[in-house]
């Protein structure tokens, strides 16, 4: 999101995306707040059900948001 020009350019990004049957993976995991809109973008759209999910110990990751979302059985539910 945070690479791409924000959440409307990443929605024209998946549209062209679903048009030519690509699923889209966002690449959006370096803090929590960038995780959380990531996660939350995916909830909106058709296939959002794969992004990737950073195992990094960095306070940017870690410590920048109160409650990162957890990553359960290879999940954020």
């Amino acid at each position: 999101i945070t690479r791409c020009g924000g959440i409307s350019e990443m929605r024209i990004i998946n549209n062209i995306a679903e048009m030519n049957g690509v699923k889209m993976i966002p690449h959006g995991f370096s803090t929590g707040i960038l995780l959380a809109a990531t996660v939350q973008f995916l909830a909106a759209t058709k296939y959002g059900d794969l992004i990737e999910y950073s195992q990094s110990e960095s306070p940017l990751f870690t410590k920048l948001v109160k409650n990162l979302l957890p990553l359960e059985e290879g999940y954020v539910r």
